[in-house]
Parts: C-alpha cells; sequence; structure tokens
C-alpha cells in the first residue's frame, strides 16, 4: 500500500453568501461554510489548516480574460450571477439583491480559491479540495458553473 497523499482544504469567509435583503436561492449558497464548520466542529481540521486563498487581483484577471470582460464585471456586478448560472436561482431578482449585497469580493475570491487549489495540487502533488466550488467552465471572455 503506497503512500497517502496529502488532504488541503481552501477555504475563506468570502465564499459565504449570508441572506440579505430576504433573497433566497434554489441551491445552497454556504454550503462550503457548513463544510468547513462541520470539520471544525468535529475536530478533524484545526481552523488553521485551511488555505485562505484571498481575493483574485484585477492583474491576474487580466492574464485569462479580456480588458473588456473584466471592466464589465466591474462596472454591471448582476453579470457575476448571470455567468455562475446562479441568475436563475435567486429570488426574489439580482438587482433586488444588489441593493444589499456587492458581490464582488465573494466571487473573486471563489475564483481566486479555483487558482489557489489548481496550483497547489501541482506544486504539491496531493488532495486538493476547494469548498468554495468554482468558476472551472471559465474562459477569454467569459466565466461560467460554479
Amino acid at each position: 500500500m503506497g503512500k497517502m497523499k496529502p488532504v488541503y482544504l481552501v477555504y475563506c469567509e468570502n465564499y459565504t453568501v449570508e441572506s440579505q435583503g430576504g433573497f433566497s436561492s434554489t441551491i445552497d449558497l454556504n454550503k462550503g461554510k457548513k463544510i468547513h464548520d462541520k470539520l471544525v466542529l468535529e475536530g478533524l481540521v484545526g481552523e488553521n489548516e485551511f488555505i485562505n486563498p484571498g481575493t483574485i487581483s484585477i492583474e491576474e484577471l487580466s492574464e485569462v480574460h479580456t480588458i473588456e470582460f473584466i471592466h464589465n464585471l466591474n462596472q454591471d456586478p448582476s453579470l457575476l450571477f448571470t455567468l455562475s448560472g446562479l441568475e436563475l436561482l435567486i429570488s426574489p431578482s439580482v438587482e433586488e439583491l444588489l441593493k444589499y449585497f456587492d458581490p464582488r469580493p465573494n466571487f473573486f475570491s471563489i475564483v481566486n480559491g479555483t487558482k489557489v487549489a489548481a496550483l497547489l495540487a501541482w506544486e504539491k502533488k496531493g488532495i486538493i479540495i476547494n469548498l468554495g466550488g468554482g468558476f472551472h467552465h471559465a474562459g477569454i471572455v467569459s466565466g461560467r458553473d460554479m
């Protein structure tokens, strides 16, 4: 039997979308936090063992996306919900949600979590779990699927 590969968990508080202004979703937007909290509660993982990916920078985004795409995301945060596929899953509406909540820090942390997890997998040759899901079907002028 071979040596067990190390397991790394990527997570940060920005992965959580707390209920704001009475909105709801048909999928659990806080599943990462629930998994995190349960692992800590059960003593399976210490709080300091999670890797915090931080937020991806505009410079890093520009390495894989066009400047126009990044500009559009900054000008119209509702695009983040459209691109992620969450637009149709949120009630009452994305426009209503945006009155209470700026999603950019959350989405940019999830994006960086995907990047950090991929880099760790390459570097550590271990098992990497990103509790934020991620935009793993992103393209140069798009980003989609959580």
